[in-house]
């Protein structure tokens, strides 16, 4: 599953609860904390063992019935299972929400059946030996709280419904044993109105018109798998099909987006080529299916051979510039392999999907981007874990201590600590070990459930190596090693001295000492050198021998430890730009390493140090024109890497700066329309807001904004630049402007969100009207009603009835509208709307949603809440 990170910060999704009513009066005023919990009934934190069965089915066969109208589900859930016991008398499946009205065997006998809250106990007619299967068909009815939804409601009801069965929510739509460790096959029979079209998974066996207009659609998998991972996405749908190496692909899209999907999908069969041949293990089922619906809980669910995503990827060339979804299409499709072929046994080893898929994103950057690109990306899931594993949310990657299974995946372990701990891994064994042991792993656990053992004893067989302790500091303990390095130079000895001291708290079980190789990379000019060092003690030094003097040191500079690091310059270093505290000297020195890094046929790694010299400058020294001169270096490079390296260097430039700097005014100018990347014109664009507006340059940002400009972000940005003008000649000039933008529709909504956050940063409270005008308007696109949402919890503490009008928009339907609307709650944080928050949380909430209650009813100001 790849999570939508930058809607819901390092946020994942739905897993089970009871549904339980939540005390009356436990946000009275003095309530503690725990209390206001108590409200949302939230499980306990304990540790969770693996869960065993004493029967294996073998079969899933779903006869089911939508009826869009009143979101309901009828259906007949027949299992085939083995006992696991040597008389099998009674099973148990899990079932939430839904009525069971009749239970039969394979001989069509009623069977005696028992049903609470979260399951059914069912009484087979006669006890079973291991040799003896039993057949029961289950029929069932109701309107899935969890699990399945109905979405796309554009005024005549809901025009599609997907599952989502990650982590155990499989129970909310058919009875199951819904935990990872068990596998079977399944199939499904839908019945669905006549313009609906279906995809599952496996293989479509037909599709017939029904009387009555309806038609029904039959799908099988014959490949054994988690219940997790069956899978429905039904609807007004436009297919298009492809072929990859004769397996057939399908994309399906909403009707009004088909023309965008062309493009987001282009690279689905050179990514399936790439893990294939990366793990040695051809994409082993009939076909593989990438279906995008609206209101998605996530960015993308990997469904055995039927992907489920979020629409919002679908971009049109604006959006696309913006960013593209191969990262996410990559991710999704490295699960069919990990997470689908191999699945985690139980939710301590979900690394072994999560992990695994985000490290085969980045070989697959690796593998079709420059290296550059490889680097930038590994940095950026180094930053994700190290912000994530941290304080309470430290815990060991493998890890068994959680409330609701989902709570594993809001941490950095799981994804980028997964990924990066694989990286290291491949460090230490080298390319070849590491991808022969990868192969040997994917062929030994094919169609297994697996744990963190199984990867490990694969790596050993590959490698000949005993990696216990390795597993064991990395998987099994909490943390990352902090250092602090510092060097100097020998001149007798022509030795380099490195001092590295590890630093990281062991009080929370952090390891005191991590025992790790590691690259260090020093150089004078040209003359570059590596060294490999084993770090093995709390503190310790290396001489290391070199032919001149270096006067830079880099610590693991390929990224290749999951670690944070502190290197100490010698004053010495690069003396002739930082020993004189003169700027017309420091601007020499700066402008020499901005021509270096502007200089296409110098040397990468010239290029890539200048910049990190003129990064690292350019914040300290205290001159303004040296810190204008560094935010402008390497504006011409059309080298990805430099250029997202220019988009911060660009932010460092403020207004204060640069009320006279014509030279930079006109660098940033051609910024905007010369540079290949469309973050750094967007940077550009509110470089220049800082500027006294001209006349020229505003009628250019008008021309970008309302001629199509280059990206929606350069739009918003030029729009922006001139609200800011428009504004000092008044306030109503400016809105009038801010409101023509708002008309130009974007395929998302993702334009109006942006103008709407121009309008709060310049109006803020005055413009409470046009956002709750957003916010209620049922034809607006959700990107701008959440956007809108946000807006007024930013902006209208100071108007009661904010809390109101936001409340009235908690609708357990519209997911991504209501997370946004809690979140504004929250930043509102007005203590009467504690009752509407704990009616809500009253509802079977998946994780995400129970988290931001959670928070709303733990803030101090919610003490002050009067019941509800």
């Amino acid at each position: 599953m790849k999570l939508r990170l930058v809607l819901c910060l390092v946020a994942a999704g739905a897993c089970s609860t009871s549904k339980t009513a939540a005390p009356a009066a436990s946000g009275a005023p003095g309530a503690t904390r725990a209390a206001r919990h108590a409200a949302l009934a939230v499980p306990p934190l304990v540790a969770h063992e693996p869960r065993i069965a004493d029967f294996d089915v073998e079969h899933y066969a779903l006869e089911l019935t939508l009826d869009p109208a009143t979101r309901s589900i009828a259906g007949t859930c027949t299992v085939r299972l083995w006992p696991r016991i040597e008389r099998l008398g009674q099973f148990e499946l899990d079932l939430v929400g839904l009525d069971v009205s009749a239970v039969r065997d394979a001989d069509g006998r009623a069977l005696e059946f028992e049903q609470d809250e979260d399951s059914i106990a069912i009484e087979l007619a006669r006890s079973l030996s291991p040799d003896e299967f039993a057949r029961v068909s289950i029929d069932y009815s109701g309107s899935p709280a969890r699990g399945l939804y109905f979405v796309g409601d554009e005024g005549e009801g809901p025009t599609h419904v997907y599952t989502q069965g990650e982590c155990e929510d499989a129970r909310y739509w058919f009875p199951c044993y819904d935990f990872p460790n068990d596998r079977a096959t399944s199939e499904i029979a839908v019945t669905l109105p006549p313009k609906w079209t279906s995809i599952a998974a496996g293989t479509r066996i037909d599709r017939r018109e029904l009387d009555g207009g309806r038609a029904r659609e039959h799908w099988s998998m014959n490949t054994p798998h988690p219940t997790y991972l069956v899978t429905l996405c039904a609807g007004e749908f436009t297919v298009t099909e492809a072929r990859w190496q004769n397996v057939p692909l399908l994309f399906a899209v909403p009707p009004k987006l088909a023309p965008l999907a062309e493009r987001t999908f282009e690279e689905t069969d050179e990514v399936l080529t790439f893990l294939s041949d990366v793990t040695g293990f051809r994409y082993p089922y009939p076909k593989y299916a990438q279906t995008c619906v609206d209101d998605f809980r996530f960015g993308g669910m990997e469904n055995i051979s039927a992907t489920t995503l979020t629409d919002d990827c679908l971009r049109d060339e604006l959006g696309l510039r913006d960013g593209t979804t191969t990262s996410l299409i990559a991710h999704e499709a490295a699960h069919q392999w990990f997470g689908d072929l191999l699945t985690c046994a139980d939710w301590s080893h979900i690394w072994l999907n999560e992990g695994f898929a985000t490290y085969m994103d980045l070989l697959y950057v690796e593998a079709t981007r420059s290296a550059d690109v490889f680097h930038e990306r590994l940095r950026g899931t180094l930053e994700s874990y190290l912000g994530g594993d941290v304080g309470a949310r430290r815990r060991p990657t493998v890890w068994n201590v959680y409330r609701e299974p989902f709570d594993l995946f809001f941490d950095g372990q799981t994804y980028p600590g997964g990924a990066l701990r694989l990286h290291h891994l491949r460090f230490v064994l080298g390319d070849e070990l590491f991808f022969k042991g990868l192969r040997e792993y994917v062929w030994s656990n094919a169609g297994r459930s697996v744990v963190t053992e199984d990867f490990q004893r694969a790596m050993e067989r590959a490698s000949g190596q005993d990696l216990e302790a390795f597993f064991q500091q990395w998987f099994h303990s909490k943390g990352y090693p902090e250092f602090s390095v510092s060097w100097k130079w020998d001149e007798d000895a022509k030795e380099l001295v490195v001092d590295v001291e590890q630093v990281q708290d062991s009080a929370d079980g952090t390891p005191a000492v991590f025992r790790a190789p590691v690259e260090v990379l020093f150089g004078a000019g040209k003359d570059v050198q590596t060294k490999r060092l084993q770090v093995t003690k709390r503190q310790e030094t290396f001489r290391i021998g070199a032919d001149v003097q270096p006067n830079w040191l880099a610590f693991d500079p390929r990224l290749c430890l999951p670690r944070r690091a502190d290197v100490e310059y010698e004053p010495d270093e690069a003396g002739w730009l930082m020993a004189s505290a003169e700027a017309s000297v420091a601007e020499l020195g700066a402008r020499e390493l901005a021509r270096i890094a502007r200089d296409t046929s110098a040397a990468l790694d010239d290029r890539a140090y200048a910049l990190v010299r003129l990064t690292s400058y350019g914040s300290r020294h205290a001159s303004a024109a040296v810190r204008r001169i560094s935010a402008l270096a390497a504006v011409v490079s059309t080298d990805p890497d430099v250029a997202r390296r220019t988009e911060a260097l660009v932010r460092q430039t403020t207004g204060a700066e640069v009320e006279s700097g014509a030279a930079e005014l006109e660098v940033l100018r051609e910024l905007t329309v010369l540079d290949p990347e469309a973050s750094v014109r967007a940077a550009a664009w509110e470089a220049l807001a800082a500027f006294p507006p001209s006349t020229e340059l505003v009628d250019r940002a008008k021309r970008e904004v309302l001629e199509a400009g280059f990206s929606w972000q350069t739009r918003i940005q030029a729009a922006r630049l001139v609200a800011l003008a428009e504004a000092k000649r008044g306030a109503e000039h400016a809105r009038a402007w801010l409101g023509q933008c708002l008309a130009i529709p974007s395929p998302h909504g993702e334009f109006q969100a942006g103008i709407l956050g121009v309008l709060g940063e310049l109006e803020g409270e005055r413009a409470l009207d046009v956002f709750q005008r957003w916010l209620d308007d049922e034809r607006a696109p959700d990107q701008a009603r959440q956007a809108a949402a946000r807006a007024l919890g930013a902006h209208g503490r100071a108007v009661k009835t904010t809390r109101i009008v936001l409340e009235r928009h908690l609708d357990a339907h519209e997911f991504q509208r209501t997370g946004a609307v809690l979140d504004a709650l929250f930043q509102l944080g007005d203590a009467a709307s504690i009752p509407a928050v704990r009616r809500f949380a009253e509802q079977p909430l998946d994780a995400r949603q129970r988290r931001a209650c959670e928070r709303i009813l733990s803030a101090n100001w919610a003490s002050n809440a009067t019941g509800g």
